[in-house]
């Protein structure tokens, strides 16, 4: 029994000097721990052969010497399972405190990397500032938290470094990639930093560029407008030419753009750079514009200023000279004298006038364009009051001198058309001796009076230089001429009252003439139908009753003819004897 129990123990102690070797990793001390568990349950079972053996121990004693129970007894005292256990129970607690730690070091440690490689992937792909300063943002976080991760990665690494079981290079790697870590963040965030500050700058002095532009647009917006009065449009240019003065300041804001942007390009993606160089050129543009509207509003300005400067003298010499002129001419207008001085003398200021005409003409030719470009409409007033009175005197003087003229030109061509009617007229109301001589004459009459329309049009036009003349004239003067008009007028309705009675007369003349032929030649027809049966003899024999059938016949035939002459010598009653021919 003794002999079992002393294998058991020799075979314990080996194992637990295996087993009280110090860990190497968490998971190996964990296995130890179950052996050790293992191995006590195994003492446990063993235990009552034990306690048999200290029985047999005691009656062993019993007869044994002094000497030889000590040494039972050592031996039945060496057993030291618990104390084993107990110890490797307080490492493995220790171990296991560590362990968790490092996990946990190491779990933050990749997700860290994680974490900075993502924000610094976002940083060089980020197209703008605010996506920028996010990823500065999330590096900045990931750095502090390093940085206050510092003194618990100390204390790993100092006891790592006591505990040689769980300082593998694994770890002692993550320590050194914590102190890259933690550099690289520091780093990128400052870089970041500098970065975010250039486009804020760059921003900012893109945003004073636009603002410069926009308010400078609204000025050109102001003063590149000519419209107003002359005091208004040199308002204008003198704000226009503070504008053209400020315009280096603009083109140094949008230089100092572009080198901004060329500086922040670098760092950012393609759709960011693109973005910048779209900003910047439309930052070109504008200002390019702006100077383009500058130059157009400044020479639309000198135009304007232009153009008032030689409406003005062309306005005042032109009032000048019309004040003069209107005083003689009302003057040679109210005279009542028609003799040759007076229209010499208004020939004369007709002449004056043509003279000056060209000067009239190019003062309304600068007032229009004047209008066009300033939007006065008291300029178009001034010329308009001008040249309308220019215009009414030339009129007047025209209308005195040219009125009887007019009349004259227009009576003597109304005469000669009158006289040409009448002759047509008098050739054209006879008859003649056949029915083609008033077909003709008919025929011609009414072309006479389808022209009576061009006579009144010659009368009106008469009339009306009539009505201008007498305009001019005094009561007295006007009776010869109102005579005349009345006179000629008289002429032209007789004419009319000729023309209609004549043809009138020739249509009932060709009427008749018509139905005389007509009825002339069915008397002939029926002559001829008698004369044909006439020829033959008529055959009686000897009937009475067939002799006066023919008789009766014959009498209506006599009848009949007698009946027919009747009526051509009633249609041919009216006829002058040299008018009618018998068919």
């Amino acid at each position: 029994m003794r002999a079992e129990v002393a294998e058991l123990l020799d075979a314990t102690h080996e194992r637990l000097r295996e087993l009280h070797k110090p860990s190497a990793t968490l998971d190996d001390a964990e296995a130890r721990l179950r052996a050790l568990d293992l191995l006590w349950a195994t003492l446990q079972q063993g235990r009552n052969k034990v306690s048999y053996m200290m029985e047999l121990t005691d009656k062993v004693i019993e007869t044994t010497s002094t000497e030889g129970v000590k040494t039972i007894r050592e031996s039945a005292d060496n057993t030291e399972v618990s104390a084993a256990r107990s110890a490797l129970s307080e490492q493995l607690s220790s171990l296991a405190g560590l362990a968790q730690e490092l996990q946990q070091f190491e779990s933050w440690l990749a997700e860290a990397r994680t974490q900075l490689a993502e924000a610094k992937a976002g940083a060089e792909q980020a197209s703008g500032g605010v996506e920028k300063k996010t990823r500065l943002d999330k590096i900045r976080v990931i750095a502090a938290d390093a940085a206050s991760k510092s003194g618990t990665v100390d204390s790993l690494e100092k006891r790592l470094k006591e505990t040689q079981q769980l300082e593998t290079p694994e770890r002692k790697k993550a320590i050194a990639d914590f102190a890259e870590l933690r550099k690289e963040a520091e780093e990128l965030a400052s870089r970041l930093e500098k970065e975010v500050e250039a486009l804020e700058r760059q921003r900012s002095v893109h945003a004073q560029a636009v603002q410069w532009l926009k308010e400078a647009k609204l000025k050109l917006q102001k003063c590149s407008d000519a419209t107003g009065s002359q005091a208004v449009v040199r308002e204008k240019a003198t704000q226009l030419s503070k504008l053209r003065e400020s315009l280096p300041t603009g083109v140094a804001l949008v230089k100092d753009a572009a080198q901004c942007t060329e500086e922040v390009s670098p760092c950012l993606n393609q759709s960011g750079r693109e973005r910048l160089q779209e900003n910047l050129q439309e930052l070109r543009q504008d200002l390019e514009q702006l100077e383009h509207g500058v130059e157009d509003a400044q020479d639309a300005l000198d135009e304007c200023l232009q153009c008032w400067e030689r409406f003005g003298e062309l306005y005042g010499t032109m009032s000048q000279w019309l004040s003069q002129f209107e005083g003689n001419a009302r003057a040679a207008l109210a005279s009542t004298a028609v003799d040759a001085d007076h229209l010499k003398q208004l020939k004369a200021l007709l002449e004056e006038a043509s003279f000056h005409k060209p000067d009239m003409e190019e003062m309304n030719e600068e007032c229009e364009r004047l209008l066009l470009l300033s939007a006065q409409t008291s300029v178009r007033d001034q010329a308009v009051k001008l040249s309308t009175l220019y215009t009414s005197l030339v009129a007047a003087l025209q209308r005195t001198l040219g009125s009887q003229e007019e009349f004259d030109k227009a009576k003597q061509s109304f005469v000669q058309w009158l006289e040409a009617a009448q002759k047509k007229l008098n050739a054209a109301k006879e008859p003649g001796t056949d029915l083609a001589t008033v077909k003709k004459h008919l025929i011609e009459l009414k072309e006479l009076h389808q022209s009576l329309s061009e006579g009144k049009h010659l009368f009106d036009v008469v009339t009306e230089a009539a009505s201008k003349t007498q305009g001019g004239l005094s009561d007295v003067s006007q009776a010869p001429i109102r005579s005349q008009v009345d006179g000629l007028r008289d002429q032209l309705t007789s004419l009319e009252q000729q023309t209609s009675e004549a043809t009138g007369r020739l249509a009932s003349l060709q009427s008749r003439w018509q139905e005389l032929m007509q009825g002339a030649d069915t008397l002939r027809a029926s002559l001829q139908d008698a004369e044909e049966s006439l020829k033959e003899r008529p055959v009686t024999g000897g009937d009475l009753v067939q002799i006066r059938c023919f008789v009766e016949q014959y009498k209506v035939f006599i009848h009949f003819v007698i009946y027919a002459l009747i009526c051509l010598f009633i249609y041919t009653w009216d006829f002058p004897q040299t008018e009618c021919k018998w068919p």
